[in-house]
């Protein structure tokens, strides 16, 4: 079962679309592309 993850944004809208991608990508690689995670993105 995944975990529900926060995420508090960057500097500046690029900076937190970058963590965005790279914590897709990296839960992606590790489970397959079987799961995600809930997200909640605090601006």
């Amino acid at each position: 079962m995944m975990k529900k993850i926060g995420l508090v944004g960057g500097t500046g809208p690029e900076s937190t679309l970058m963590y965005y991608k790279e914590l897709n990508s990296k839960i992606d690689e590790v489970t397959g592309g079987k799961n995600m995670p809930e997200l909640k993105l605090f601006l």
